[in-house]
Parts: C-alpha cells; sequence; structure tokens
C-alpha cells in the first residue's frame, strides 16, 4: 500500500462496538459502546469495484471503503460494529464495518469495509 497522505483523512467518525445480551423473555438488547479514541480522522469513499469483488469473495457485502490510522482495539470489536460521521451535505450517516484489514501489516493504517446502515 502506498502511503496515505494526513490531508485524506478529512472527515471526523465516530467508532462503535455493537453488542448483544440476552434480554431474559428470548429476545436480545443491543448495546453501543464508542471508543475511547472517538472521534478520529477517516478517509471516507465509496468503495471501488477491485474491494467490492474481494468483500464477495468473503460473502461481504460493502458500498464504503473507509482508512484510519491503526486502532488497537478496532482489532477486538465484534461483528456489527459501526462508525458514524456528518457528509458533505451535513447529513449525518451510518455504516456497519463488516471488514477490518491491516493492509501493508505495518500497524499504520487500517482499511474498513463498510456497509451502509445499522447493524445487519
Amino acid at each position: 500500500m502506498t502511503m496515505i497522505r494526513a490531508g485524506l483523512l478529512d472527515t471526523p467518525v465516530r467508532l462503535f462496538d455493537i453488542t448483544y445480551a440476552d434480554d431474559g423473555a428470548g429476545g436480545s438488547t443491543l448495546s453501543s459502546t464508542e471508543t475511547a479514541e472517538s472521534p478520529v480522522w477517516a478517509w471516507v469513499r465509496p468503495a471501488d469495484w477491485k474491494q467490492i469483488e474481494a468483500a464477495r469473495r468473503m460473502e461481504k457485502r460493502i458500498s464504503h471503503a473507509v482508512t484510519v490510522r491503526w486502532q488497537a482495539d478496532l482489532a477486538s470489536f465484534g461483528p456489527d460494529a459501526r462508525l458514524t460521521f456528518v457528509d458533505r451535505g451535513g447529513r449525518t450517516r451510518a455504516l456497519s464495518i463488516k471488514t477490518v484489514v491491516d493492509p501493508d501489516e505495518e500497524g499504520r493504517w487500517l482499511e474498513l469495509g463498510c456497509v451502509e446502515g445499522g447493524p445487519q
């Protein structure tokens, strides 16, 4: 992976880990915990066809690619982690994080494969 210019990380995002707990009545309750480092600066963009195809091979669906500086706690996130950000039009948007990859395995950046919407 090439070096990411810090100027590309132009969108503050809030990161949340989503967990489910038994509610004692046969269902579950959803709990959302924001990470200590949140908000973080990110590069949020629509996923390109290579990223979409790679996710499809892993039986995942993604619509957006998000690059953030490496975060230790992202590795421990559950499968329904999410992030929120305000887009350039002023709308708050939620993305479910489906894949987390350290592209150069050097602990500098993480590529998050995300899908629009809440936990799915």
